[in-house]
């Protein structure tokens, strides 16, 4: 499981440029000696989430190759019986690869939710909405203090740097719903249309694989007990090899839609999508500031709240 906030598109936030020069602390932070040292919050902002995304874990896609080669074991065995070419040796290519699809996950396992991977990312994801919203908030309490409780110090230390950059509210709205809001819109709407789409795809490979290995299974059993169709090519091919191929590709397709969430995030990434678009109208129809500030507001609690909890998660692993 992985943040919805995880690796944005490039053009997602732009950071202002205004952000280059802090107020100092009144008070001493000790979260901040052991934060890579740069010169402003926004260059933070930017070492975080670059290391969190060089240092991302691939236990997925070790995962998702794992699962592959396993069917594909399957698949080649099947496929060298059927051919009548190495019928003896058919076994121990399959043993071959299952062993290799059995290490897949085991070199996996030491790279998932690393505690300094999800500190990086949560920080940088953190900063990503103080930038945009600090102007929005009291100093010392920040909107997304209210979910991060174990960051309230990271928090508050880096909205008092920023309070010497607050333009009128009017000008910070205008901020918020271009660099905030219209790409985050953006950034989930096309990330939920990926989901959507191979949900799509793999939902009929499983219907049309799983729907054909039963048809086809019950008719070689029937072939088998009334012997309507002579041995040959159709006998071989439809009888034999299919029901016995199709059933991988029914295992492998249901696989990849449980294992990269497809139904879930399709369905979450529009729906919050949408329900920022309707924030988004408020924000921009707003007359004052306490109104654009409680829209704002309602805002990051949608997009903080997955993060949140994955966080949550991560750390007790």
């Amino acid at each position: 499981w992985a943040p919805m906030t995880l690796a944005p598109s490039p053009t997602q936030p732009k950071m202002a440029a205004a952000f280059q020069t802090e107020v100092a602390l009144p008070w001493s932070d000790d979260t901040f000696t052991r934060l890579p040292q740069v010169g402003s919050l926004e260059s933070l902002f930017n070492e975080l989430d670059l290391r969190a995304l060089r240092g991302a874990p691939k236990s997925r896609l070790l995962a998702a190759g794992s699962i592959s080669l396993n069917q594909a074991a399957t698949l080649i065995s099947a496929i060298l019986v059927f051919v009548g070419i190495y019928q003896v040796q058919a076994p121990a290519v399959r043993f071959v690869i299952v062993v290799i699809a059995s290490i897949l996950p085991w070199l996996g396992s030491g790279k998932r939710l690393q505690e300094n991977w999800v500190n990086n990312r949560l920080r940088s994801e953190l900063l990503r909405s103080l930038l945009a919203s600090h102007a929005f908030s009291p100093p010392l309490r920040p909107f997304a203090a209210e979910l991060f409780v174990s960051e309230i110090a990271f928090l508050r230390s880096a909205a008092w740097k920023l309070t010497g950059h607050r333009r009128e509210w009017s000008e910070e709205r205008d901020r918020y719903l271009k660099e905030r809001l219209d790409g985050q819109i953006g950034y989930l709407e096309s990330k939920g249309n990926f989901a959507a789409k191979h949900l799509s795809r793999l939902q009929v490979m499983f219907r049309i694989s799983s729907l054909g290995a039963m048809i086809l299974g019950a008719a070689a059993i029937l072939n088998a007990i009334f012997a309507q169709i002579p041995a040959g090519w159709v006998d071989a091919v439809f009888l034999k090899l299919l029901p016995a191929i199709l059933p991988a590709f029914a295992a492998w397709s249901l696989s990849m839609i449980a294992l990269f969430e497809y139904k879930r995030r399709a369905g979450l990434y529009r729906q919050l999508a949408e329900r920022l678009r309707r924030k988004r109208e408020e924000l921009a129809g707003a007359k004052s500031e306490v109104t654009a500030a409680n829209v704002v507001s309602s805002c990051e609690r949608l997009l903080l709240t997955e993060l949140w909890e994955w966080s949550d998660r991560g750390k007790r692993r």
